[in-house]
């Protein structure tokens, strides 16, 4: 199958060592059906940590690449790694790529590979997304973790999906677009759509409006609108056709840019850089540690 230049998007996977970069490529591979179920990285089995070191080790040496295609879309992924020693991987991946998606830990937050991958990337004025991993384990904090972003790198953060729980007690996460709880069945299975619980529906809706101001804020006339009438609507209907993050490119960072829910297939493709201006507020997503769920952002 042939593509244009149009259809083609390269997206380096950055972030600090033992975040999950590699299992997160596993995953995306797996759901964009080029490979028949991801490897653990521990297995020495994984697409990326092939070489001897890195299987000895259990942590990737090398910059790797995959591709995979979604919504005739053809998406071309870099996993680098995370050890500053290693560094001389990464920054050839950035010349290689337009855009990049850095992989954060739910417990650690922020840390100094984090920042120094940052700072790089705003020498290039790349655009980039954050997705937030392990939700599942302990001590992991949501909260936070988007404090932590826009306090060190002085940027607003708006979350597309928000984690149903955290630690033992994580169960999925909420589209804020569908206004919709996500559930994981399975390990290789579709999510499973239920109204948001209750106790999570006031945190939702506090995320979501914050979600819906931002996509206001690109547009004059629709931001009067709002400040009028607070509607939602018409701000989410700016966010799917200026953003074009879902429905359009890969439902929401390809969903389940993981095990990838129905949000984030609509996502990468990441066509929505090429209108969006550098200067927009940071997006981001989350999932568990084994990636069977997430919540996205961009």
């Amino acid at each position: 199958m042939a593509f244009s230049n149009r259809d083609i998007r390269n997206v380096a996977i950055v972030g600090h060592g033992g975040t999950g970069k590699t299992t997160l490529f596993e995953q995306l591979l797996a759901i964009g059906g080029e490979i028949a179920q991801p490897a653990a990285v521990a297995t020495g089995k994984s697409v990326s940590d092939f070489t001897p070191e890195e299987v000895e080790h259990g942590l990737s040496v090398h910059t790797a690449l995959g591709h995979l295609v979604w919504n005739d879309t053809k998406i071309n992924l870099l996993d680098t790694p995370g050890a500053a020693a290693f560094i001389g991987e990464v920054v050839p991946a950035f010349r290689a790529t337009e855009s990049a998606l850095i992989v954060v830990g739910a417990k650690a937050g922020v840390q100094i590979e984090t920042i120094k991958l940052w700072r790089r990337l705003n020498r290039r004025n790349m655009p980039r997304i954050v997705f937030v991993n392990k939700l599942d384990e302990d001590r992991a904090d949501y909260d936070h973790v988007l404090d932590d972003l826009e306090h060190k790198f002085d940027k607003p953060v708006v979350p597309i999906t928000v984690p149903v729980g955290q630690g033992s007690d994580f169960e999925g996460i909420v589209d804020l677009i569908a206004n919709r709880e996500m559930r994981p069945t399975g390990p290789t299975t579709p999510e499973e759509l239920a109204d948001i619980p209750a106790v999570y529906a006031e945190t939702a809706a506090k995320y979501r409006e914050r979600l819906v101001e931002a996509a206001a804020e690109g547009d004059d006339e629709l931001t009067m609108k709002y400040l009028e009438t607070e509607e939602l609507t018409e701000a989410v209907t700016l966010l799917d056709r200026e953003l074009a993050w879902r429905r359009q490119a890969a439902e929401q960072l390809l969903p389940q840019l993981a095990t990838f829910d129905d949000a984030i297939r609509d996502t990468i493709g990441l066509r929505g850089q090429d209108r969006l201006p550098r200067e927009q507020a940071l997006y981001v997503a989350s999932c568990s540690s084994s990636h069977r769920d997430l919540s996205l952002g961009f």
